[in-house]
């Protein structure tokens, strides 16, 4: 796995919050930003061209790398399954990656996150600041760790999941598939598909 190597080009997919993340990572790697994709014309990114609502993604250039700058993963979701140009891959120039971490197409890593040996990312996830990811997890696509969230070794995350903030998963422990983990919940039991899981020790709010 390499980090962004500049000079990259990089198209972003989303011009809110979590995009301005991204810039930030992109030009202190040394890479450029050539505009974004936003439905709102009053979106965040001020000083970058706008290149077009979401539905002109069909049109853009598949020659530049874009990225998916969205935290919402619903909405990531859909925008994931209709586009078809290539993705970049972006890793904040102040993240910890061991040398045997398989980093999935178009996933984002931000400042201070830590990510562990035989560890395999799926492609558009974001691993998102200070969170940790230790050894031998397994994430799934358009999976987001949020910011401070900790998985301990072994963990295994289905596709389309949140990991809320200060959130942390014990070692082995399997997460299924479109599932929410709260603010701070402590999970230390499998979760099933589709659960929402909140609290010390974390329980499901949703069966």
């Amino acid at each position: 796995m390499s980090k962004l190597a500049p000079p990259l080009g990089v198209r972003l997919i989303g011009g809110g919050g979590h995009a301005c993340v991204i810039v930030d990572a992109v030009r202190l790697a040394g890479g450029t930003i050539d505009g974004f994709f936003d439905d709102a014309v009053d979106a965040s990114l001020l000083d970058l061209e706008r290149l077009g609502s979401f539905a002109d993604l069909s049109d853009a250039s598949l020659d530049v790398p874009h990225i998916f700058a969205i935290g919402e993963l619903s909405r990531r979701e859909q925008l994931i399954g209709d586009f078809a140009g290539g993705l970049a891959t972006v890793v904040h120039p102040a993240a910890m990656l061991a040398q045997l971490v398989d980093l999935g197409a178009g996933s984002f890593v931000g400042a201070g996150a830590a990510i562990n040996s035989r560890t395999r990312i799926g492609p558009n996830a974001i691993v998102n600041t200070l969170a940790i990811v230790e050894h031998d997890c397994n994430l799934g696509s358009n999976v987001h760790v949020g910011p401070g969230a900790a998985l301990g070794g072994g963990v295994q995350i289905g596709d389309n999941c949140l990991i809320g903030i200060n959130a942390s998963v014990r070692s082995n422990v399997s997460i299924g598939k479109n599932c929410t983990i709260g603010v701070g919940a402590a999970v230390v039991t499998d979760v099933a598909d589709g659960q929402v899981m909140v609290g010390v020790p974390a329980r499901p709010i949703n069966q």
